[in-house]
């Protein structure tokens, strides 16, 4: 499946997770589809690059040290406010009662569960730019 960038405007994704090689493979596949990615290990590089880099998109670990995934995704909210956010967990943060129910509840767009599976990560992406394009033309 291949996610499509919109035309008129570049495409950047923010990947945030604190681990080096999930942010890597991440990255590998956006570039492959032709989209730009920036990455960020913690909540402060995540906010730095958001004011700094202008993204469309963050793709980010729900479960990182410190707990910071709630917080990350409430400061980037807080930061640009109707941000698209795809939240990424293992399966058990899924279940009810637990972190992804409430990380959809603060807006996250679109939930994704470990192992990472390149074709349901661009399906969420274009899951999640189809959305923006349905308001534009609304």
């Amino acid at each position: 499946m291949k996610a499509v960038p919109p035309t008129d405007t570049e495409t950047r994704i923010l990947l945030v997770d604190h681990e080096t090689s999930i942010r890597e493979e991440i990255a590998r596949i956006l570039k492959t589809e032709g989209f730009q990615s920036v990455a960020a290990a913690n909540r402060h590089e995540a906010l730095e690059m958001i004011q700094q880099w202008p993204v469309s998109l963050v793709i980010m670990n729900m479960f990182m040290p410190r707990a910071e995934g709630i917080g990350i995704l409430v400061a980037i909210q807080g930061l640009a406010p109707g941000m698209k956010i795809i939240a990424m967990s293992s399966g058990q943060g899924l279940a009810s009662g637990g972190v992804m129910p409430l990380a959809r509840s603060l807006g996250a767009s679109a939930l994704l569960s470990d192992p990472l599976d390149p074709m349901k990560l661009l399906a969420a992406i274009q899951g999640v730019l189809d959305q923006d394009l349905h308001q534009i033309a609304s």
